[in-house]
């Protein structure tokens, strides 16, 4: 009797072993097969310009501010060192510090001003309009295959650094030390400046046979909007003498199309 417990305990504990070693086995199975479906990608850079599309709405501002805002040329657009996470080589989430830069040619609002005080003439250092944005942001995309092309359709967005420039005038009166301040402060009433994208990255597949990585050069174009509303104040003033102060609140859209080329890679 004490043979037969001492046999069936045995056998227990064999069993229990077993299937343990089994449960193991099954669950390095699973976590093996989940890990080689999922692909990680780098992107080392993206690097070209950006296009602003012109708001006609902003022709129909006061205070010169028509002139202080619109036309904004193109600038320098990119992004550096992207990490992206894809499952199945399809379905991916990424995250990228992303950088864009613009501006509005002064001479329109500079002839303004002057305009406004006649037998003066500029002398301080006259900022442009200008801004620019950057901070880290966030993929969404869907890439698909056609021989070695590959192509991604993404959504993008970012809560921006957005940094702009105060415009500060000096007007002197001519044959005299009389001079005139103008300022121009920028209030967002907005707590954070949001960026929508929409894209489409078309990649060129090559590799090495073995290597375990594709390098993938390519080019990205780009749709882009970034709503704000800003308060702009205006003041402007003789010397010694109680300033005149103007307000303007201004929502925009800021759309532009831009177009980078893009190099990266990714695990197979």
């Amino acid at each position: 009797m004490k043979k037969t417990t001492l046999l069936l305990t045995s056998l227990f504990f064999i069993l229990g072993a077993v299937a343990q070693q089994n449960s193991h086995k099954e669950e390095d199975t699973q976590i093996a097969e989940v890990n080689h479906k999922l692909n990680f990608s780098f992107s080392w850079f993206e690097l070209g310009a950006s296009v602003p599309l012109n708001e006609k709405k902003l022709l129909k501002l006061p205070y010169g501010m028509n002139h202080y805002l619109y036309g904004p040329k193109g600038g320098l657009a990119g992004a550096l060192f992207g990490i992206g996470l894809y499952y199945k080589n399809h379905w991916g989430i990424s995250a990228i510090l992303s950088f864009q830069d613009y501006y509005v040619p002064s001479n329109d609002f500079k002839n303004y001003v002057i305009s406004q005080y006649p037998g003066r003439s500029i002398d301080g250092f006259a900022q442009a309009h200008a801004y620019s944005l950057n901070n880290i942001n966030y993929r969404i995309g869907y890439r698909f295959h056609k021989n070695r092309f590959i192509f991604e359709p993404q959504f993008q967005l970012g809560i921006n650094d957005y940094n702009d420039f105060q415009t500060h005038f000096i007007l002197k009166e001519k044959g005299s030390n009389n001079f005139v301040e103008y300022d121009i402060k920028q209030e967002s009433r907005r707590k954070n400046i949001v960026s929508y994208r929409a894209a489409l990255i078309t990649r060129w597949q090559f590799s090495k046979p073995g290597s375990g990585w594709n390098l993938e050069p390519g080019l990205r174009v780009e749709l882009l909007v970034i709503p704000t509303n800003f308060n702009y104040t205006i003041t402007s003033g003789f010397y010694n003498t109680p300033p005149t102060v103007q307000e303007v609140t201004v929502k925009q859209m800021h759309p532009a199309i831009s177009i980078t080329a893009v190099m990266g890679f990714f695990k197979k």
